[in-house]
C-alpha cells in the first residue's frame, strides 16, 4: 500500500500564462470627496453613540405675582375679554391694537362681546313663561305676609 499508483505531476509546465494586474479603478474627485464625507460622518456617529446622553434642563425664568398683574393678557381678561378674544387681540399686536376704536378687529371684537353679554343675560333671566299671574306679581314671601282678607281680594277662587 506504500506504493499506490498516484500520478503525481511534477513537471513545470512553461506555457504561457497571461498575468493580470488588479488596479483599482480610479475615482473621480466628487466620488472622493463623497467617501470623505461618509467616513467622517461614520467616526462622528461612532463618538456620539459612545458618549453618554446628557440633557440639558433650561432654567425655567421665576415669575413673579406682580409681572402677572401687569401682562397685557391679565388685563384684557379683569377687562371682560375671553380666551380666544385674547389670543386675538394678542396674535395681532397687543393692546395696542385696541386703541384704534375704528379698526375692524376692535369693531368684531365689539360685537362678539356684546352677543356674548346678550347671551348671559337671556340666560340668566327666569323663565315665566309657566307662571301664572299671581306668582309673576307677588313673590312667597309676600304672600305669606298677607293677611287673609288680603289674600282672599287676590285669589279668584277665594270667594
Amino acid at each position: 500500500m506504500e506504493n499506490d499508483n498516484v500520478n503525481v505531476d511534477t513537471s513545470n509546465d512553461t506555457e504561457d500564462v497571461e498575468t493580470v494586474e488588479t488596479t483599482e479603478p480610479e475615482f473621480t474627485e466628487t466620488e472622493k470627496k463623497l467617501y470623505a464625507r461618509a467616513k467622517k460622518a461614520e467616526a462622528e456617529l461612532k463618538d456620539l453613540r459612545s458618549k453618554p446622553i446628557i440633557k440639558e434642563v433650561n432654567e425655567r425664568e421665576t415669575v413673579k405675582p406682580s409681572d402677572i398683574l401687569r401682562s397685557e393678557e391679565f388685563k384684557l381678561h379683569r377687562m371682560g375679554y375671553n380666551e380666544t378674544e385674547i389670543d386675538l387681540v394678542m396674535n395681532n399686536g397687543g393692546m395696542r391694537v385696541l386703541e384704534d376704536s375704528k379698526s375692524p378687529l376692535v369693531l368684531g371684537l365689539q360685537a362678539s362681546r356684546e352677543q356674548r353679554k346678550a347671551e348671559e343675560a337671556a340666560s340668566m333671566a327666569q323663565d315665566t313663561s309657566g307662571m301664572s299671574e299671581l306668582e309673576r306679581k307677588y313673590t312667597k314671601a309676600d304672600l305669606e305676609k298677607m293677611s287673609t282678607a288680603e289674600l282672599e281680594k287676590i285669589l279668584p277662587h277665594a270667594n
